[in-house]
C-alpha cells in the first residue's frame, strides 16, 4: 500500500519559502524529496490553503506579499490541475460530515 502524507500549513509555508515561516526549509525539502522518492502520495488540505493564504496576506512588505501571493496561486493551480506533487483534499459536504458522525 502506498504511503500518504498530509502537507500541513507549516510545510506548505516552508515549500513556498514564506519569510519568517521558513526556518526549516532545507530539512523539509530534503524529507519531502525522500518521501517523493518512496512514492508517497501527498494531500494538501483546504485548511492549509486558507491558512497559508492568510499568512501571505499578513506579510508586511507589499512587494513580498504580491510575489508570494502569485507563487501561492500558481502552486494551488498546479495542485488542482494535477501538476504538483500533492493534490488538494476535497472539502466534504455537510451531509458527508453528518454521515461520519453517525457511526
Amino acid at each position: 500500500m502506498k504511503a500518504v502524507a498530509i502537507v500541513d500549513t507549516s510545510i506548505f509555508c516552508e515549500f513556498l519559502n514564506i519569510p519568517k515561516m521558513n526556518d526549516s526549509r532545507e530539512e523539509v525539502l530534503n524529507e519531502f524529496e525522500r518521501l517523493l522518492n518512496d512514492e508517497t502520495s501527498f494531500l494538501l488540505p483546504m485548511a492549509a490553503v486558507y491558512e497559508t493564504g492568510n499568512h501571505i496576506a499578513q506579510l508586511p512588505d507589499g512587494g513580498n506579499r504580491r510575489r508570494f501571493a502569485q507563487f501561492f496561486v500558481e502552486q494551488v493551480h498546479k495542485a488542482i490541475n494535477g501538476d504538483a506533487p500533492w493534490q488538494i483534499m476535497q472539502v466534504p459536504t455537510v451531509a458527508e460530515i453528518g454521515i461520519w458522525l453517525v457511526d
